[in-house]
């Protein structure tokens, strides 16, 4: 089931959800996210996937709210869940180094790749990249976050001077710049424009995931300088 349609996350709202999973005698319930999820009572087995843990350790690079939440939360459901999924090795040893936990109860399951990611025809990709949002030019590709923790200020100091090499490829970075980001996309924006990077570097916002493939195929190289990862990409 998804939870988005059974619980109020704005106000921690859990009873529709353990009315729900009453009344379809519901024997497993998993949170996807982190167990913030988790209803309070005890109704059926519990399972948690935890991607990530870096709140715990890096308080001054998420805002307040949701370092409360994060520590008020994931204790919770690492005491309630029966069993917990960790996204890698790394993530289980977290889990084991900040929470008494018994290593049988963690279990590693990798995350998938997309069917939908997939080797494309030069031709597909380029027309429709060209058609769609007017890149033409070879590019380096960062999608994901747009947070400090990502040092994008890094990757935008090294494209500089990778562009002094390669004139014709750009950088281009995927992500939400909107609401709470806003304030670091205005920081990155300024430091483009002092290393003159203005029609080097694009921001596209959001794209739709079915258009992330071709992206991927088109880009040069796909770049990573995240600081702390979950589940890192050999990139």
């Amino acid at each position: 089931i998804t939870p988005d349609l059974y619980l109020d996350r704005r106000s921690n709202n859990y009873k529709a959800l353990e009315t729900y999973l009453k009344e379809e005698n519901i024997s497993v319930f998993h949170s996807l996210n982190n167990g913030f999820s988790l209803p309070e009572e005890r109704i059926c087995s519990y399972i948690s996937t935890v991607h990530s843990l870096y709140p715990l350790d890096h308080k001054e690079m998420v805002d307040s709210a949701y370092y409360k939440k994060f520590h008020t939360a994931l204790p919770q459901a690492v005491e309630r869940s029966n069993k917990i999924i960790a996204v890698s090795p790394f993530i289980k040893k977290e889990l084991m180094k900040s929470f008494n936990i018994d290593s049988d109860k963690i279990v590693v399951i990798y995350p998938l790749v997309s069917k939908e990611m997939r080797p494309l025809a030069p031709g597909e990709y380029r027309k429709l990249l060209a058609e769609k949002y007017g890149i033409v030019e070879d590019f380096i590709y960062y999608s994901g976050n747009i947070h400090r923790s990502k040092n994008l200020t890094e990757l935008i100091k090294i494209f500089k001077i990778v562009s002094t090499k390669a004139p014709k490829v750009n950088l281009i970075i995927s992500g939400s710049i909107e609401g709470k980001k806003e304030e670091y996309f205005k920081e990155l924006m300024a430091l483009i424009s002092k290393l003159s990077l203005n029609d080097r570097v694009i921001f596209t916002g959001i794209i739709p995931k079915e258009d992330m493939v071709y992206f991927y195929n088109r880009a040069r190289c796909v770049i990573s300088l995240s600081e702390y990862d979950g589940y890192p990409l050999g990139l």
